[in-house]
């Protein structure tokens, strides 16, 4: 899972860093992706995290009930996934659209039910949030006060 909707939506801005920490960590140590592939990887997963912060988290802190914030939190879910598979499918385009047609097509096919298992998954987490600790969904817009920075 890709759960770039999930940062965004619990992180807001504080998502990029943490991503850029992640992605490098998984270069280094794991291969994945490599040094060279770093920042389109960094751009891929933050740019759906910002845009879930902005158009289902905001919401979502304002929200009825525990339904309503599991569908803003789902909707967050199933959006991070396709605007991922949306922003890879644009940089593979750029590297040569001839050569990577089917394997964009084949990207969004793939990614179908990864993006019904991340809707569910993050809807729940939200509907969660809402019910036990609501504040957890307020802390992308809260930033801490000198003291309570200097306590932890």
């Amino acid at each position: 899972l890709m759960m770039s909707g999930l940062l965004g939506f619990l992180l807001g801005y504080s998502a990029i860093p943490a991503l850029a920490v992640a992605l490098l960590l998984q270069a280094v140590f794991l291969g994945f992706g490599g040094i060279t592939a770093w920042g389109s990887n960094l751009l891929v997963a933050a740019i759906p995290a910002l845009c879930c912060y902005h158009f289902f988290a905001r919401p979502c802190q304002r929200a009825a009930n525990s339904k309503h914030a599991f569908f803003y939190g789902a909707f967050a879910g199933a959006g991070g996934v396709l605007i991922g598979c949306a922003l890879q499918g644009f940089v593979l385009h750029l590297s040569d659209s001839a050569a990577y047609g089917n394997a964009i097509i084949a990207l969004i096919a793939g990614h179908l039910p990864i993006i019904v298992i991340e809707a569910v998954v993050l809807g729940s987490i939200a509907s969660f949030l809402y019910q036990v600790r609501p504040e957890l969904l307020l802390a992308p817009t809260r930033l801490p006060s000198l003291a309570e920075a200097s306590c932890a």
